[in-house]
């Protein structure tokens, strides 16, 4: 199961941190909505994997590496 779908079933699409959002399109994207900072989209990241580790049992993992 692709994690969009894991995200969308969890019903996160539209959460939002700041102006980070989860897309309404596809669950696995986020959207700057409203001058997002980077602190708002890694807040948003950790929401969702949260959520999925809560909800469905998941550890979700960045496809990325991210240097802080």
């Amino acid at each position: 199961m692709s994690a969009g779908k894991v995200i969308e079933d969890l019903g996160l699409k539209g959460r939002a941190v700041g102006g980070a959002v989860v897309s309404e399109k596809h669950g696995n994207f986020i959207v700057n909505r409203n001058q997002a900072t980077g602190r708002d989209v890694f807040a948003l990241i950790d929401v969702i994997k949260e959520a999925v580790q809560k909800g469905a049992g998941i550890a979700l993992q960045e496809e990325v590496e991210i240097w802080k």
